[in-house]
């Protein structure tokens, strides 16, 4: 799976417990900050109840240990290609709500996106732990979905092909809406014209938007987990319309 920054506080599942009494410290008249193992407790049941198992588990806690980030793999979708896993972001001090979402970790490369066509977010207020788990069993239904809805995804960029100017534009693209930092830049075009992993070209060994894809996503790679699912996001949407874009033409 992701293997998380030298940068980033990682910690055991079983740690977390020690976390709780702080947090519930915390608890105001509207502000419920879930403690963190009750909060992976509660995804572990409703996914178990749902037929999904639990597989590899990665915590890191970041901002004075006031912030989870968690990824959780699904065994029973996993192949030897790829590992499916669920993304979980909390806090405790409000700057975060409580948030899951599906993600894909590449296994020849441990490139990691959080894809976001389903997340649940709950703000950490009155009742969050009364909704929350009514909230994560919805999740789970649409889950199976979400995991489908990848594979299609990742099939039109296997099939798409961008010629270079076009493909320069759209890395440049990815610099003006957040997606890379400049630093960033060169790694992006280093791996889309001479990628490290030739996996990600076509049989004929062409580069198509799958390759910009991973391109992208290896530069990600040293960045902060926590900015993980908002880059993910932006990506899929930068280059399902260069997809787009490609096929139609």
């Amino acid at each position: 799976m992701l293997m998380f920054t030298n940068d980033d506080n990682v910690v055991t599942r079983q740690s977390l417990s020690n976390f709780d009494a702080a947090t519930l410290a915390l608890h105001t008249r509207s502000h419920k900050p879930v403690p963190f193992s009750q909060g992976i407790d509660l995804v572990q049941d409703v996914a178990e109840s749902a037929g999904f198992r639990f597989g590899e588990e990665q915590y890191v806690l970041a901002r004075n240990d006031t912030q989870l980030f968690g990824l959780i793999e699904v065994q029973n979708f996993s192949s030897e290609e790829s590992k499916i896993c669920f993304g979980v972001r909390s806090s405790v001090n409000k700057s975060l709500s409580w948030q899951l979402c599906g993600g894909e970790s590449l296994s020849i490369c441990t490139n990691l996106d959080l894809f976001g066509n389903v997340v649940l977010k709950r703000k950490q207020t009155t009742f969050v732990m009364n909704d929350l788990r009514t909230l994560v069993v919805n999740f789970m239904g649409q889950f199976t979905k979400s995991v489908e809805d990848r594979a299609t995804q990742v099939a039109r960029y296997k099939q798409a092909q961008l010629k270079d100017a076009t493909a320069n534009h759209t890395i440049i693209q990815m610099l003006r809406t957040g997606i890379i930092n400049t630093q960033r830049v060169e790694k992006v075009v280093n791996e889309y014209y001479e990628p490290s992993h030739p996996e990600f070209l076509n049989e004929e060994g062409e580069r198509t938007n799958w390759t910009l894809f991973n391109a992208a996503t290896e530069a990600f790679k040293g960045s902060p987990i926590s900015t993980y699912t908002e880059r993910s996001q932006k990506l899929h949407d930068l280059i399902g319309k260069a997809t787009d874009y490609a096929l139609a033409a």
